[in-house]
């Protein structure tokens, strides 16, 4: 629910400045951005982000600066001309979230850069940035479905069925994506 993201984004960050550490507030900034892309408001998104620059450099942490590049790099692939500066965007945030090797933030620059490139139908890439999680596979539920995606796009009938088996494991309350469920067309 975006409208609902957004609300609760924009009351969090309207608190005080101390109830949000870098992590918490980085998050909270990229949701509220990704909500309003979604809501089809890009010039509001674009004032959040540029918002999110700001307390970045005021703020200095590895955390806000790594996930400034990854709403940049969401920016940059909002338009479809951008490819190969939209590329380069997805590749400082990796390079970043590697450097620092925090698995959640791993985790939400691979989810998001495996999703352009998926659309980019690049997906020799995709597996190589997939590869960089595989060692969360196994107990996380967003790192498993990565692994489904990935398996299902390149039409692997051989890896889907137990990357599914996984996934499905590890969803607990969520469920799958109807669409991964499916077996992959060969």
């Amino acid at each position: 629910d975006a409208a609902l993201a957004e609300r609760e984004a924009a009351a969090a960050l309207a608190g005080p400045a101390a109830a949000l550490d870098a992590r918490r507030g980085a998050l909270t900034r990229l949701v509220r951005i990704r909500a309003l892309r979604i809501l089809g408001r890009p010039k509001d998104a674009d004032d959040a982000l540029a918002a999110m620059r700001t307390w970045a450099q005021r703020d200095g942490t590895p955390t806000a600066r790594l996930h400034v590049s990854l709403a940049l790099a969401e920016r940059s692939a909002d338009d479809d001309a951008a490819t190969a500066a939209t590329r380069v965007a997805f590749e400082q945030a990796l390079d970043q979230a590697e450097g620092e090797r925090i698995p959640a933030d791993l985790m939400q620059v691979s989810r998001s850069y495996v999703g352009w490139l998926t659309r980019q139908r690049d997906f020799p890439r995709a597996s190589v940035v997939v590869e960089g999680i595989t060692a969360w596979r196994d107990r996380d539920y967003d790192a498993a479905l990565l692994h489904l995606r990935i398996f299902h796009a390149l039409r692997n009938p051989a890896a889907w069925p137990p990357a599914l088996e996984k996934a499905r494991a590890l969803a607990g309350e969520r469920v799958v994506p109807a669409e991964l469920t499916r077996a992959p067309e060969t």
